[in-house]
């Protein structure tokens, strides 16, 4: 059986401070932004910020089941206005935890990502 292709989708950020989003959507030292690629396992490719717009799209590529879960963190995070690693994780958490399975392969990827920080200093 052949894997799915990546899929790539796109999610909408509208705010007031796009600017000020998209800078906490990377996080400090890009944290937030790798956090959110390695636990979803995909990759995000943020918008120019030299674009001055009222909204701007997020591009999230990866397995497609990866890909819309990423888009739909993306989205509430946003939503909120406040993303951490660990607000990232309960995002991550409760949009999983609908399905046991994948709530333990997040778990497993939170484990691997530890390791891999606790490794690199």
């Amino acid at each position: 059986m052949e894997a799915p292709a990546d899929k790539t989708v796109h999610v909408r950020i509208e705010s007031e401070n796009l600017d000020e989003m998209v800078g906490r959507l990377i996080g400090r030292e890009g944290r937030n932004i790798r956090t959110l690629e390695h636990l979803t396992d995909t990759n995000i490719d943020l918008p120019d910020a030299s674009v001055i717009k009222p909204s701007r799209w997020v591009r999230v590529t990866g397995h497609p089941n990866d890909a819309r879960l990423c888009a739909k963190a993306v989205h509430l995070l946003i939503k909120d206005g406040r993303i951490a690693p660990h607000l990232i994780e309960e995002t991550l958490e409760a949009l999983y935890g609908k399905n046991p399975e994948d709530l333990e392969y997040l778990k497993g990827r939170r484990n691997q990502r530890a390791s891999l920080e606790r490794r690199n200093g």
